[in-house]
């Protein structure tokens, strides 16, 4: 039995090696990478499900094609939820789209938020949101979804614009972000 597990274990390390290698020699699993919470798992199940970003108007649909959004139904002054009771809010999380994606955002958003709580990365404007989100009363998973929903839309925006990860651009707002280009153009 002990034998069978160090086996799987070196299985498990050759499959992972092959990952990395991958991801390596791929442009868009290299913009991934960059991201803190995205591993060699997140990067490649996104390479492999996601395709090219390109067809996707904007972020909110790459979340949306992830299922990372609530399950409304609005109707009126009247909100349903999948019980049929009616309820303030926003409702569940739909369980459609990729689970293994979905799990692995979500994984990635946990230690990201580890990495908030233990001070370990730059303070930004990134930073600072998820530092919000950690303090207000909010159940953890809420804010693991949160999270890994801002996640999803910074990896669309960088394969989109073909850029690196950036804690001095992350979490700006795509009008402050333009503003702030032109003034430092101005500057130079």
């Amino acid at each position: 039995m002990i034998n069978r597990v160090h086996d799987l274990d070196h299985d498990i390390a050759a499959v992972l090696k092959l990952l990395t290698e991958a991801t390596k020699r791929d442009p868009r699993a290299s913009l991934l990478r960059s991201i803190p919470g995205f591993g060699v798992m997140t990067t490649s199940r996104w390479c492999s499900v996601m395709g090219d970003v390109a067809r996707f108007e904007s972020p909110k649909q790459a979340m949306a094609f992830v299922y990372l959004v609530p399950n409304n139904k609005i109707t009126g002054h009247h909100t349903e939820t999948s019980s049929g009771r009616e309820a303030r809010g926003q409702g569940k999380m739909s369980k459609r789209g990729d689970k293994m994606l979905r799990s692995l955002c979500i994984l990635g958003a946990g230690s990201l938020c580890l990495m908030v709580r233990n001070g370990s990365l730059p303070d930004c404007p990134f930073v600072a949101c998820i530092k919000e989100r950690l303090a207000s009363p909010r159940p953890w998973f809420k804010v693991l979804v949160y999270v890994a929903a801002k996640l999803v839309r910074i990896a669309t925006a960088l394969l989109k614009y073909g850029e690196t990860f950036s804690f001095e651009k992350a979490g700006i707002s795509k009008a402050v972000l333009k503003q702030w280009e032109l003034e430092q153009a101005k500057t130079a």
